[in-house]
């Protein structure tokens, strides 16, 4: 596999797991160099080290004009379950 993105986030709302999961899925496929998109650059550079960490300004925006550049797309959207219109973008 030559270009993976991978999005997810991590803060004191959504917990620790999407990091985590996405961790195990990258150890699992064995994937090195990625791009990781979020908006917790400082934590993601700790957490994924030896990836490429891009700080998220409109995931969506971002997705639309980079998609070419990528063989694999991952996402691992946070959850706010009082926050239904963030959701329904996820959906």
């Amino acid at each position: 596999m030559k270009k993976v993105l991978c999005y997810c986030e991590m803060n004191g709302a959504t917990g620790f797991g999407h990091y985590s999961r996405i961790d195990i899925l990258l150890k699992i496929l064995n994937l090195k160099k990625i791009d990781i998109i979020t908006e917790n650059v400082n934590y993601a550079k700790k957490f994924f080290k030896n990836h490429n960490i891009i700080k998220k300004k409109n995931l969506f925006n971002f997705i639309i004009k980079n998609i070419d550049k990528y063989d694999l797309l991952i996402l691992d959207p946070p959850y706010y379950p009082k926050k239904k219109k963030i959701m329904k973008i996820f959906q």
